[in-house]
Parts: C-alpha cells; sequence; structure tokens
C-alpha cells in the first residue's frame, strides 16, 4: 500500500492525476494503475463496470484505456463515469480491437472468445459515444496488433498492415477531450 501512497503523493504535487484504467499485467510508471485483479502494479482495485469509480468529480487529467473497453458490459457506465473525473480539457485515450478488421473478418478472431470479448468496437461506435458523452475527438489512428503480446504471427501481420485501408487495421487508437462540465 505504501507504493500506492507514494504515487498520490507525486501526482497531486503536479496537479495531474493519470489513471491508467484495467491496465491488468501491464502497469504504467506515473499512472494510478486500476484494475480489477490485485495482481502486481495495480494501485487501485474495482471493476470497471461499476457505476462510480473511486475518484472525485474532475480530478483526472488522464485516462488510458488500452485494450479494456471490449471487455466492458456497458459503454454509458464508462462513458459517463470517464466525464464525471475528468477535468475539463482531460484525455481519455482508448486503444481497443477493430471489429471490422481484416483478421476478424478472416478468421473471427474476436467471436471465438464471445466471454471475453463482450463489447467490440467500430471508429463509428467510438464516435458516436464520445459526442454524446461531451467528448471531442482529438485523434484517430487505426494500426496493427503491437508486439506486447507475442504472437507467431506478429511479423505477417504488421507486413500486411501496411496495405490495409484504414477501416480493416486491427486497433483502433483514439484520442478525446472533454469539453463540457456534465
Amino acid at each position: 500500500m505504501k507504493k500506492f501512497y507514494l504515487m498520490q503523493i507525486l501526482v497531486v504535487i503536479g496537479d495531474i492525476v493519470k489513471i491508467n484504467l484495467g491496465c491488468g499485467k501491464y502497469p504504467k510508471a506515473g499512472y494510478v494503475n486500476c484494475d480489477i485483479l490485485d495482481i502486481n502494479g495495480v494501485n487501485k482495485i474495482f471493476d470497471i463496470n461499476e457505476k462510480t469509480y473511486p475518484f472525485d468529480d474532475f480530478s483526472v487529467s488522464e485516462i488510458l484505456c488500452e485494450e479494456v473497453i471490449e471487455h466492458i458490459e456497458n459503454n454509458k457506465v464508462f462513458f459517463t463515469e470517464c466525464n464525471r473525473i475528468l477535468k475539463n480539457g482531460g484525455i481519455l485515450e482508448i486503444i481497443t480491437p477493430n471489429i471490422y478488421s481484416w483478421m476478424n473478418r478472416i478468421f473471427r478472431n474476436y467471436e471465438s472468445n464471445p466471454k471475453d470479448h463482450i463489447n467490440l468496437q467500430s471508429i463509428s461506435t467510438l464516435k458516436s459515444y464520445a459526442e454524446k458523452y461531451g467528448f471531442e475527438i482529438v485523434e484517430i489512428k487505426m494500426g496493427y496488433y503491437d508486439n506486447r503480446w507475442k504472437h507467431k504471427f506478429n511479423s505477417i501481420r504488421k507486413f500486411v498492415s501496411v496495405f490495409m485501408p484504414n477501416g480493416l487495421q486491427e486497433r483502433i487508437f483514439i484520442k478525446i477531450i472533454k469539453v463540457k462540465k456534465s
């Protein structure tokens, strides 16, 4: 627990609170790492499907949500809570599989595990939720599956992604900013 309090003190002094929501086994330095599991590197343990996240209103400057939103049961709870805890001008960065990617169309790899990937996203879905819950899109990028997960076809996937149009890329990288009070 001392690590958590030390992290909080360092973050509060700079008046910048950054959270890594659903960090799993990949905590990041400089972030309050949050997950449902009590594993090494996690600072706050809670379920992001719950209706209230353990942060004060307008207290967070940045939320990183990497490979998480596809596991969330309810987009409304997620976007409402992110809007509530983010300061005005705060950044929400989401990285998620693209439901329309070439890999999903060929191999149906996300459909094979419906218990895990229960809320797959498209660019239009993310844009719609962003606008509905008081965010403005700053940046959208598409890309291939990164090397964090060791996969035997990573080099092939990276090569093929060079020739794929954006709509067929494997990952959606979206950065949105909170533009109004809720």
